[in-house]
């Protein structure tokens, strides 16, 4: 009678020390019976604590049977030693499902194994979590959106754009136009070094040595060249070299514009421009040309004789 007395006492003080806990604690023997769990238990569950305690987890109408047989599993695997990693499970509490992390430890239950199960509330933390992820899908989606219309731009510009390691030199991706300029395939560029781009057009020295400086990083100013394409035909191009980081990796861009047609008219201008300079110097009438504000852009020889100003003090005056 004593023993069973003291055993009683023993109990009702592990009891009392259950209930000092916060956190809701069942304790669930091997059979799978709750035979002890703390008042914290009946605040946070909604379940008075002798609908709880000497019930089976299989009675328990706050877990679906899904729910049930997992905690069957776990419970079983716990009996064979085995170590159970972090799980949620979901109950029904006043109509809403909220979610919790049981944690477990074997203990000695007064001659009896069981498992003192700590339940700890995570439905917040999952909502939190939850309301990341739309966030980050959200800005991966963003994220797809913005590297297709760069990828789109980059495609169908009509500027050849070659990316290339920095370290290395060696081309790591390239457009259409890019492909266009040196006559070869995307395929056959990628992963040669940069250098190649030397020998498929023929850079005079000068630029040769400007492209060397931009590739260390010492101008970032567009240089103008001649080249001769892989066809043997002659263009005239704008480029300039940029470098950038990109995933803790240090890349160039070679941008090469094609001006071609520009150089074209420019020299076609010239030429007329001489043609008459010729024409005018060698007429016996006063010529002068002025803009579009007036001011003297042109005065020949003849104006010189006929209004006694010479060029150097006429040029750039205004007329009116």
């Amino acid at each position: 009678m004593q023993s069973k007395n003291r055993s009683s006492a023993f109990k009702d003080n592990f009891q009392e020390l259950l209930n000092f806990v916060s956190e809701t604690i069942l304790v669930i023997n091997q059979a799978g019976f709750v035979i002890a769990a703390n008042k914290s238990e009946s605040t946070l569950l909604n379940l008075p604590n002798d609908e709880l305690v000497s019930n089976h987890i299989q009675n328990l109408k706050i877990i679906d049977e899904k729910t049930k047989t997992l905690i069957k599993k776990q419970l079983q695997r716990r009996i064979k030693g085995e170590k159970i990693k972090n799980y949620e499970i979901p109950v029904l509490v006043k109509g809403e499902t909220r979610y919790f992390e049981p944690y477990g430890n074997r203990i000695d239950y007064f001659g009896q194994s069981a498992d003192l199960i700590i339940l700890r509330d995570v439905t917040e933390k999952r909502q939190i979590q939850g309301q990341l992820l739309v966030k980050i899908a959200k800005i991966h989606d963003q994220y797809q959106e913005a590297e297709g219309k760069y990828r789109k731009l980059f495609q169908e510009s009509t500027d050849a754009i070659f990316i290339g390691d920095a370290e290395t030199g060696a081309i790591l991706d390239c457009n259409n136009a890019a492909s266009m300029l040196v006559c070869m395939g995307k395929e056959e560029l990628i992963g040669q070094k940069y250098y190649i781009l030397r020998s498929q057009m023929l850079v005079n020295e000068d630029c040769s040595k400007v492209l060397k400086a931009q590739a260390k990083g010492n101008s970032l100013n567009p240089v103008e060249a001649q080249i001769i394409t892989k066809t043997g035909e002659k263009k005239h191009f704008s480029f300039r070299v940029s470098f950038f980081e990109f995933q803790g990796k240090k890349l160039m861009q070679g941008t090469f514009r094609d001006i071609t047609e520009r150089k074209i008219m420019q020299q076609a201008l010239m030429e007329n421009e001489e043609k008459f300079h010729g024409i005018a110097n060698s007429v016996r009438e006063g010529m002068i040309v002025v803009d579009e504000k007036a001011k003297v852009t042109y005065w020949n020889p003849a104006a010189e004789k006929t209004l006694g100003f010479d060029e150097n003090e006429a040029m750039g005056k205004k007329t009116i």
